[in-house]
């Protein structure tokens, strides 16, 4: 098909038919529409002037903007006239072209405000239109256009000017309206090329979709130039995070990078875009894989029913040059004629401000706008890319500034899209609980639930191992806590509770041990007072290897809430043959980090029991029931929409880790390094200068391999920190990312302009360590997106604790061997 660019765009043609008001004199008051219009010939018009009359229409070359606005004017005048204060005024159309060119679209506008118009309805570019505007305004001439949204024609000095067809926003808008109420969506990912507009228009649809009652389940910009890998990686944590399609705000070079990932990752997840992708470079670049993806566009379809009705009209008066855009060129003449007889003058001031209250009916619906000249009612079309290339599925009638549904009619011979969040219709909730039901019945089992508290080491999780006999009320808990060395075992018999320390049981508080041991002896309460309101679904049976063996498994998943507070994506494996639990897995929902995992086995199993002879009643309460919790992840809620630029900073991290070569110096309170590094092959030489001890020694790092320099040569640098501390403070790029927390997000500011550079300043809160939680900033070059500096401050104090500095990328480094 053949698309209709709005707001952005190419084509270089513009046209006009003005309204204009004849000099003072005897009746009948002549009354002049003027319509300069581009189009890619002569059009007819050439130059500045008038045709003579009715009769003359004929005469002008046929264009789809031309013959709209005579149609209309023929069906609503008797002879040409109309009546005005009792008298007939005849009403004549200049036809002008612009050429698509502004300065003379500029110099149109003020020859035609001298001829005494009264409107004026055209212009085809954003260009002209913008240049043209201001002078109507000035001189208090109705401007209307037909085609042309820009967003910068409603500012205060285009104050005469109404848009016949919705600008982005109101797009933007319809498109959440239809991704809520027409394709059943709750859960978007929100991807938005780094651009003040596409960011813009980006966080008006999440807050829209968020007051309908949808969830943005991941908010991000990404950079034109943004790596595979880290689009990649974002494409991934939408689909951790439960998203049902991937909305995207940008161009359409970028979309079709999205759409071919997407497809090459096997996401089931649709790309939801805006008009730049219905472009011929999106098709092109995306090819096969842009099949499926959906864009919203201003205005009427080809198979529009609005569309068809015009063209039976304009068949019936033989005018062949049609358009989609036509019907609004054709209502814009309508209401210029309406503003006319409602001002009953032929001044245009009188008819602008006429113009701004008034409401007629047209071919497009209510014809009437709010204060700042946007349309109150107006189309958006749905697009579904297909083998065919672009199909105009959909027409959108909506309310300007409602959540309410509107009005979705599927075009001639198409069919809504499928709905990309279709809801289970069978609610499998019972048959979870009920197969949790089971452990009571059975003689003993085990369970261990292994609980991730962070990512900067192996050792930050919570292991916890329990054996339960369910019919004797007792179970032996086996825990090692974080941040902690050694473990906590504890038992639970018939409502007494004991804790094993320094080396003997002693009795301990059972409101301490109680909500550990609850978890094992009834797990179907613990699970069922975390499962939120949503339903839970069920796929399978499908087959899996546990061990060495295989079995067939039921898959459950629902929304739950971890530990009671955080949203979650709970999955359950239940084994299809007897019906018991056999894993558990809880993914955060913001973050799509993995919470916790527990297994289920030996079921039916003897369990030793054991009785413990309390050594004396604790003095202090055992830590044995403080699992730790995990701070909340709240919402995204209207007003309070967060962009997360986590892949912006991640494709930078990775730049530098991608360089062949680069300098780095780098310093806290204790230490300072200065080292040149080859990362491809994790080689580096520098200086390492212990701060505290007051000694340094030149060092070497090969892989996993430190040499310290002697004066008998290099040797092994035992005392030196190990290998993998060194590759941490050299290429940030693997733990920086991995350190973040995932709740807060990744914040940008800038660019800030330094020493003659340019940068962006991105902020994230991470741990240093396990008891250190600090805020980490890292300046990115606005040109080359690669670091130059990185500073990590204390959260509570601001004291700077250590600060990096990165020059001289891709510099040759002479290379030193051992």
């Amino acid at each position: 098909m053949t698309f209709r660019p709005v707001f952005a765009l190419t084509i270089a043609l513009a046209a006009s038919l003005v309204l204009l008001a004849c000099p003072p004199g005897p009746p009948p008051t002549d009354v002049v529409i003027d319509i300069p219009i581009g189009v890619s010939s002569s059009g007819g018009a050439s130059g500045l002037g008038r045709t003579p009359g009715l009769a003359a229409w004929a005469l002008s070359s046929g264009h789809w903007l031309y013959d709209a606005v005579r149609l209309a004017v023929d069906q609503a005048t008797r002879d040409g006239t109309i009546d005005l204060n009792g008298h007939p005024a005849r009403v004549k159309l200049i036809l002008v072209d612009d050429q698509g060119d502004p300065a003379r679209a500029n110099q149109i506008a003020r020859e035609l405000v001298a001829e005494g118009v009264v409107a004026v309805i055209g212009h085809l570019t954003p260009e002209t239109a913008l240049a043209a505007a201001p002078i109507y305004a000035e001189a208090h001439v109705l401007y209307m256009s037909p085609v042309v949204s820009s967003p910068e024609l409603t500012a205060p000095e285009m104050s005469t000017t109404l848009l016949m067809q919705p600008d982005p926003y109101q797009v933007t808008s319809a498109s959440a309206r239809a991704v809520y109420y027409t394709l059943d969506g709750r859960r978007a990912a929100l991807f938005m090329q780094a651009d003040d507009f596409y960011i813009r228009r980006g966080k008006m649809w999440a807050e829209m979709f968020g007051a309908l009652g949808g969830e943005v389940v991941f908010i991000t910009d990404v950079p034109a130039e943004a790596s595979d890998a880290a689009i990649k990686e974002m494409l991934a944590m939408a689909a951790r995070r439960d998203a049902q399609a991937i909305v995207y705000s940008g161009g359409p070079e970028l979309g079709a990078r999205l759409a071919q990932t997407a497809h090459a990752m096997r996401l089931p997840q649709r790309i939801v875009g805006f008009e730049e992708l219905i472009d011929e470079r999106f098709l092109e670049l995306a090819n096969a894989q842009a099949e499926g993806t959906i864009a919203f566009a201003p205005g009427l379809g080809e198979r529009s029913d609005i569309y068809r009705r015009y063209q039976e009209i304009a068949a019936n008066a033989q005018v062949s040059a049609t358009s989609p855009d036509a019907p609004y060129a054709y209502d814009a003449a309508r209401f210029v004629l309406e503003a006319v007889k409602s001002a009953a003058s032929n001044k245009p001031a009188a008819v602008s401000d006429a113009a701004r209250g008034l409401e007629t009916d047209g071919l497009t619906g209510l014809v009437a706008f709010l204060k700042d000249g946007r349309r109150q009612v107006y189309q958006v079309t749905l697009y579904e890319a297909t083998p065919a290339g672009w199909v105009d599925k959909a027409t959108l009638t909506q309310q300007s500034d409602s959540t309410e549904p509107g009005e979705v009619a599927p075009n001639e011979g198409q069919e809504l899209p499928t709905p990309i969040g279709t809801e289970p219709t069978e609610d499998a909730r019972e048959a979870l609980l009920d197969a949790y039901r089971r452990l009571r019945e059975l003689s003993g089992f085990r369970y261990e639930l292994n609980i991730q508290t962070a990512l900067t080491s192996a050792r930050q999780r919570s292991a916890i191992v329990w054996e339960a006999v369910p019919t004797s009320d007792y179970t032996h808990i086996i825990w090692e806590p974080p941040r902690a060395d050694g473990i906590t075992e504890a038992v639970w018999i018939q409502g007494e509770s004991y804790v094993y320390q320094d080396d003997t049981w002693r009795q301990a508080d059972p409101e301490v041990v109680w909500p550990l041991a609850r978890l094992a002896l009834i797990p179907d309460e613990s699970l069922e007072e975390r499962l939120s309101d949503t339903s839970v679904s069920r796929t399978g049976p499908t087959e899996i290897t546990i061990g060495d063996r295989r079995v067939q498994v039921w898959v459950y998943t629902a929304d739950a809430r971890w530990q009671g507070k955080r949203p979650a994506r709970l999955t359950v494996l239940v084994d299809a043959e007897n019906g018991w639990p056999l894993s558990t897995q809880w993914v955060d929902r913001q973050s799509g980090r993995v919470l916790a995992t527990g297994n289920y086995f030996d079921h039916g199993q003897g369990i030793e029991i054991i009785r413990p002879r309390a050594g004396g009643m604790t003095t202090e309460p055992s830590t044995a029931g403080h699992v730790p919790k995990q701070p909340g992840a709240e919402r995204l809620i209207p007003g309070e929409v967060v962009v997360d630029y986590q892949a912006g900073l991640s494709d930078a991290l990775e730049r530098l880790s991608a360089s062949e070569s680069f300098h780095i110096e780098t310093r806290d309170r204790a230490s300072m390094i200065s080292a040149e590094v080859i990362p491809s092959e994790r080689y580096a030489h520098g200086i390492y200068v212990d701060i505290q001890r007051d000694t340094e020694a030149e060092f070497l790092l090969i892989g996993d391999r430190v040499y310290e320099r002697s004066d008998t040569g290099w040797k092994p640098g035992a005392h030196l920190a190990s290998s993998e501390s060194l590759w941490q403070v050299f290429l940030p790029a693997s733990w920086i990312m991995a350190s973040l927390l995932p709740d807060p997000p990744v914040t940008r500011e800038g660019p800030i302009s330094d020493e003659g550079q340019d940068f962006y300043a991105y902020s994230a809160q991470m741990k240093t360590s396990p008891r250190t939680r600090a805020r980490v900033v890292v300046y990115v070059g606005v040109d080359d997106n690669r670091p130059v500096r990185i500073v990590w401050f204390d959260a509570e104090t601001e004291e700077i604790l250590r600060k990096s500095h990165y020059f001289d990328f891709d510099v040759p480094v002479e290379r030193v061997t051992p």
